[in-house]
């Protein structure tokens, strides 16, 4: 079972990577601003992978050579093992041991720089930006990304899956990035989208918002690793690795906000609030009572009411297309159509060369 999660790891390493290589590659040939926020958290999930991937393989060395010392105890007596050094008798222990306590911090370090650094220059690149996704290029970077997505929708979840069944907490950091760099492609796409379908800010707000969860991964790594400075630390106990973000996993797996919700919900009142019947209709019914939000928002968009003495521009993707008169009006939801209102009937006065007295 080890070694299939170990090759659980291995996939999920050499996916992370692919698609790492293949979102550059297309992130340069479109020049889509939300595929490079989307290819440096690939790059991320990459390393990551890699780092559960290797620490997975010295667990397993160390789980090889316990055997292997049971056996030769059994066969030639602990008294003879035991006149050597630990550390001689237990060389991959020693390396496991050596790996948690240096290279693990000093690569969560490594995930703040890299995660900071990439928000603040992402975020000062976009603001810069003067070109934008090419449109003779955009729907094959925008099937590209939806391939990516379903790719590692699927290989994401089959491992997450693994990982809570198994209790593999080494698998869950590259499983939960491969799922959350799913979601993150999927919008990317929707960007490209926004941009083939004359909304061309889409892309740029795309990566906004990629900007932000890479700043908000980075805070959370600080604080864990603050964290990780006073926390206790009991014999026998196996952590948290720090490397596994819990953004990422709230992220991919946004229904575990149920779980922290009940167990919170049971503490506070008492009982199992958790198992009564409207809070499993909920949890049942979640996606679509949220889906049946958004169309109601959507739809209230789709009605508006011009003042009297007002008259309104309605634009349809940013072109203006209509003026509306004082009264209600029907128009395509948000984002598709906007309108701006003017006060048309009102004296506008403004004041040039001189400054006005207020008390006069």
């Amino acid at each position: 079972m080890e070694r299939n999660v170990q090759k659980n790891g291995l996939v999920n390493l050499v996916a992370a990577a692919a698609m790492f290589v293949a979102a550059l590659v297309v992130t340069a040939y479109v020049h889509s601003l939300a595929g490079q926020a989307a290819t440096v958290f690939l790059g991320l999930g990459m390393l990551v992978a890699f780092t559960g991937w290797f620490q997975m393989r010295l667990e397993e060395n160390e789980r090889l050579e316990k055997l292997e010392f049971d056996e030769l105890a059994r066969a030639k007596g602990e008294s003879a093992l035991f006149e050597a050094k630990e550390s001689e008798v237990f060389p991959a222990r020693r390396s496991r041991e050596q790996f948690e306590k240096f290279f693990v911090p000093g690569f969560a370090v490594l995930l703040f720089l890299l995660e900071a650094g990439g928000a603040w220059l992402l975020w000062r690149w976009i603001s810069m930006a003067t070109t934008g996704v090419a449109p003779d290029r955009a729907m094959a970077s925008l099937s590209l990304f939806a391939i990516f997505a379903l790719l590692l929708f699927l290989l994401g979840r089959f491992s997450v899956t693994i990982a809570r069944l198994e209790d593999q907490r080494l698998l869950r950091p590259s499983a939960s990035f491969l799922l959350a760099g799913a979601y993150v492609c999927a919008f990317t796409a929707l960007g490209i989208a926004g941009v083939k379908t004359e909304w061309p800010r889409a892309d740029f707000w795309v990566a906004r918002a990629g900007c932000v969860l890479l700043g908000v991964m980075a805070a959370e790594i600080l604080v864990t690793l603050l964290l990780e400075i006073y926390r206790p630390r009991v014999r026998g106990r196996v952590a948290r690795p720090l490397y596994d973000s819990r953004v990422v996993g709230l992220l991919a797996q946004p229904e575990s906000l149920f779980t922290t919700a009940a167990q919170t919900l049971d503490y506070q009142f008492g009982f199992k609030v958790s198992e009564t019947w409207f809070f499993q209709l909920v949890k049942k019914n979640l996606p679509a009572l949220l889906m049946a939000q958004l169309a109601v928002l959507l739809l209230s968009t789709c009605v508006v009411f011009v003042d009297a003495g007002e008259q309104a521009v309605l634009e349809h993707f940013g072109k203006p297309v209509a003026t509306l008169d004082a009264g209600a009006h029907f128009k395509l939801p948000w984002p598709v159509e906007k309108i701006y209102r003017y006060r048309t009937e009102q004296i506008q006065t403004f004041v040039v060369g001189y400054v006005p007295d207020a008390q006069s």
